[in-house]
């Protein structure tokens, strides 16, 4: 698949394949054929139905994040910084999806940036299968995490988005320093693996 922009004469091409049986790669190109630097915010979007009691991981360099909002409360307002795993270490169990009928919803992402390959995953304690994700830091160093509880159209699922930049907004990601850039001339690949075990 393949698409060009109108506006910016950017060239984003998709392929997808099994890369083995229980691993979907999608694999990403984007081309800035311009003698001009491109901004750009690339985020995948993958939404998967929650459980209560499944459990979130994340690579080991995530550990403080930035709330984009929280319908409770409970991880702060816009902008507020929190520790992940310092949250999890005092009882509040943020790697835990709670009851459908919390009727919470949260987003928020990670500051850190991932090294060498970034993941995250959900278990799922009714048949101990898991889903993770895995993505090349070098262009997708980013880690945003929705968790849907009920509380936003009565909805229960994790949207996991590894993503180049952060805060949803080219404008809000240059302002916390993630904005990615395609040189001019240049090509950037990058790839997105769902394995299931």
């Amino acid at each position: 698949m393949e698409v060009s922009g109108i506006r910016l004469p950017y060239r984003l091409a998709k392929r997808v394949f099994f890369l083995e049986d229980t691993t979907l790669r999608i694999e990403y190109r984007l081309t800035n054929p311009t003698p001009f630097p491109m901004d750009y915010l690339w985020a995948a979007h993958v939404m998967i139905p929650a459980e209560e009691g499944a459990h979130i991981q994340v690579s080991d360099e995530y550990g403080t994040a930035v709330t984009v909002f929280s319908k409770s409360g409970r991880i702060g307002g816009y902008g507020t910084e929190f520790g992940w795993r310092a949250m999890r270490e005092r009882g509040e169990r943020i790697d835990r999806v709670r009851r459908e009928d919390t009727c919470d919803f949260e987003k928020y992402y990670f500051k850190e940036k991932a090294r060498g390959v970034g993941w995250c995953s959900i278990r799922y304690p009714s048949d101990r299968s898991e889903l993770r994700l895995s993505y090349p830091a070098e262009f997708v160093p980013y880690l945003g995490i929705l968790v849907n509880e009920g509380g936003w159209n009565h909805l229960y699922h994790i949207i996991f988005e590894p993503c180049s930049a952060t805060m949803d907004r080219l404008e809000t990601a240059a302002l916390h320093g993630t904005l990615s850039v395609a040189a001019p001339g240049s090509e950037r690949v990058w790839y997105l693996d769902l394995t299931i075990t």
